[in-house]
């Protein structure tokens, strides 16, 4: 979207899923984490949303 230049400032992102390990509720091994951080470097409103992740980043 941003190569093709549209506008995606203050968009909304949701992630689903983000446990690594089935029925687990931890992020270990996972590169969700780096992925959410470099959304919110552009200024992307980012939802998590996973029953088993404790986090809540």
């Amino acid at each position: 979207m941003i190569i093709k230049s549209v506008s995606v400032f203050k968009a909304e992102v949701l992630t689903l899923g983000n446990t690594f390990n089935k029925n687990w509720p931890d992020l270990h091994n996972t590169q969700i984490v780096d992925v959410v951080t470099a959304l919110k470097g552009y200024n992307f409103r980012v939802n998590i949303n996973d029953f088993w992740d404790n986090s809540k980043n």
